[in-house]
């Protein structure tokens, strides 16, 4: 089998939506095409161990690993969250993350 494999991202939206009504968002291409839709907008930083949780209280944060200079984040965001952030391509995960951050 040959040709570019679709993805597809759904959820549901229900929040003030009155019962029983339930809104499904599909969101569908390839992964190439996905993730142009979030590149430059998922970051890699290293933070020191005591400011984790305050990264993960104000942004969406896909990965965390714990290195021997401290805590690795991937984090999706629409601008740099913070100093020594670098850009990095979106993965699946990545997409997900960035559209249903809200939900």
């Amino acid at each position: 089998m040959g040709g570019k494999q679709n993805n597809t991202i759904s959820g549901q939206f229900t929040d003030n939506v009155p019962k029983p009504y339930t809104f499904l968002w599909i969101k569908t291409g390839s992964m190439e095409w996905l993730a142009a839709q979030v590149r430059g907008r998922v970051w890699d930083c290293c933070v020191r161990p005591e400011e984790t949780e305050n990264y993960q209280a104000h942004y969406s944060v896909s990965n965390l690993r714990n290195t021997d200079h401290g805590v690795r984040l991937r984090i999706v965001a629409e601008e740099c969250p913070g100093p020594g952030a670098k850009p990095v391509d979106p993965d699946l995960e990545d997409v997900y993350l960035y559209y249903f951050r809200e939900v």
